[in-house]
């Protein structure tokens, strides 16, 4: 898994992708743990996480302390204090961690991860913040909740499952001790698609959970947040329960178990978001040929000029993607037309400001 090929094309100013490995072994340095490509910052409550092996080790709740959310859990983030280039747009983004729940030969309830999709720069006193999560413990479960919510029930002495939106049925995927991948979606701020499936299998076309969100802050928190609930060793017999993160993928798709030998065309994908506002990612595939050609991606407006080359070079098989910032153009349609060769495929957008 490390040494996966792949081309993202990036614009300034606008979404971009990449790919964090932690194949370094290190531990915290006044706070922050260096990561391959970023610092990643590490909230105050229950035990220290450390990179090993290739993974990034969270270890949860095994010194009895609790987080202001009463999750009982260990988070690390990274954001724009982290590193220099750690610009992250929670408005829209698009993310994949490969994962592994280790139980320790003692499944509990508690054992599950998270990650942080919305919110503000005071969620934390406010609670106001979006978090999807898988629990294995929990009949393989997935779903999003409200951190806001959840304390509300907490408070209210609910049962299980308190402030959560579950998928209708169990997700197979999400086990433990083998790693498996979490995928989650957000657009608009409001429409949050979920993903769990094994490793070395492909992701699937449909969502396993899609749920949509209306009433949520405008000042969001461009950080991304991946946090641990484990069960504490004051509990007795839990020792070493861990969560071990080998990759993340943030507006990048991941390129393993042999990605490239299974695009078989020339395609330009759907774009995402789209309707859009101001920009939107665009992806397309180049198969494995003897002779590559020369890629361009282009926008055109609805009576045929060309307003904007994105692409334009000899490309790699694989998956790409490049992202329209279209914050200077007027509210329309538009087409994005992609050439490779003797392939062309055209696929319209539709700009609302």
């Amino acid at each position: 898994m490390k040494n996966i090929s792949f081309i993202v094309l990036l614009l300034l100013s606008a979404l971009f992708g990449w790919h964090e490995g932690f194949d370094n072994d290190g531990v915290l340095e006044s706070g922050l743990l260096q990561g391959d490509e970023f610092a990643w910052g590490w909230w105050w409550w229950g035990s220290e996480p450390y990179t090993e092996n290739g993974s990034l080790i969270l270890q949860g709740d095994h010194v009895g302390t609790s987080d202001p959310t009463e999750l009982n859990s260990c988070w690390i983030e990274v954001g724009p204090h982290t590193g220099e280039d750690g610009i992250l747009t929670p408005s829209d983004f698009d993310v994949y961690i490969r994962l592994k729940i280790n139980s320790n030969d003692s499944p509990h309830e508690n054992n599950q991860f998270y990650i942080g999709l919305i919110g503000n720069e005071e969620f934390l006193s406010t609670e106001k913040a979006y978090i999807a999560g898988v629990g294995p413990a929990y009949n393989n479960r997935l779903g999003v909740f409200s951190l806001e919510e959840f304390a509300e029930d907490t408070l209210a002495g609910c049962e299980e499952y308190c402030g959560w939106t579950f998928a209708e049925e169990e997700n197979q995927s999400v086990i433990f001790d083998e790693y498996f991948w979490l995928r989650a979606k957000v657009e608009n701020a409001t429409n949050f698609s979920l993903w769990a499936y094994l490793d070395g299998e492909p992701c699937p076309q449909e969502p396993d959970m899609e749920y949509t969100q209306n009433v949520v802050t405008s000042n969001f928190y461009e950080g991304l947040i991946l946090i641990a609930r484990q069960p504490a060793d004051t509990s007795g017999g839990f020792n070493d329960q861990t969560i071990e993160i080998s990759d993340v993928y943030y507006n990048e798709v991941p390129l393993g178990n042999n990605y490239e030998l299974e695009i078989t065309n020339y395609e330009l994908m759907e774009c995402f978001p789209n309707p859009f506002n101001p920009s939107t990612t665009i992806g397309f595939t180049i198969p494995i040929v003897e002779t590559l050609h020369a890629t361009s991606l282009q926008v055109y407006n609805v009576n045929g000029q060309l307003i904007e080359t994105l692409v334009n070079e000899q490309l790699d098989a694989g998956y790409h993607q490049v992202v329209w910032d279209a914050v200077e153009f007027p509210s329309g349609i538009y087409f994005a037309k992609f050439i490779a060769g003797d392939f062309t495929q055209t696929q319209k957008l539709l700009l609302l400001k």
